[in-house]
């Protein structure tokens, strides 16, 4: 019996929840695999870089000085 045939006999004795989740699992694999950027349901997506596409926020004291904290390291 060749491993297609074998596959084929298994999938046939499985729940049909059991061969959902299977190919969930492999559409999910097949995304991952993927290198680049894809568009997905109107949003950026990429498991390589999953913060893409979020927007970024720099309160508005990010760069004052700190001398507190430089006389902190002083000491």
């Amino acid at each position: 019996m060749t491993p297609k045939e074998e596959l084929m006999q298994v999938i046939e004795q499985s729940p049909d929840e059991l061969i959902r989740a299977m190919l969930d699992l492999i559409k999910v694999m097949q995304l991952d695999s993927k290198a680049d950027v894809q568009q997905q349901s109107g949003q950026v997506f990429s498991s390589a870089y999953p913060l893409r596409g979020l927007p970024l926020t720099v309160s508005e004291d990010f760069d004052e000085p700190m001398p507190e904290l430089w006389e902190a390291l002083e000491q």
